[in-house]
């Protein structure tokens, strides 16, 4: 199994409220996702509730292969929902990596 972590931090200069309204549209989407793209075992979004940290949001994936997320990330349906954030964030950061399931 591939786990697919992504890290994302807003820009300084966005609100409060379309922070808010930006994560919570981009969760939905993700999480409309599984039912329309088939190798995504699972995913969640997470929104960081410690201020002492640097970035805001987690996005968490499970897939089979690293062929399956590469796919993923060109489904133009995943494309579209990225778009909510991209112009929002002033960061982001992803590792992908091999773990075994118990």
């Amino acid at each position: 199994m591939v786990r697919h972590i992504v890290l994302f931090r807003f820009r300084n200069d966005v609100s409060a409220e379309v922070r808010l309204q930006a994560a919570n549209s981009f969760r939905k989407g993700i999480m409309d996702l599984k039912k329309s793209i088939p190798t995504i075992r699972n995913i969640e979004v997470g929104f960081n509730i410690n201020n002492n940290e640097q970035w805001d949001i987690c996005l968490n994936g499970e897939f089979s292969t690293l062929q399956d997320v590469v796919d993923y990330g060109k489904n133009p349906l995943h494309i579209k929902v990225a778009g909510i954030l991209k112009p929002l964030v002033s960061d982001r950061s992803c590792v992908d990596y091999e773990t075994e399931r118990n």
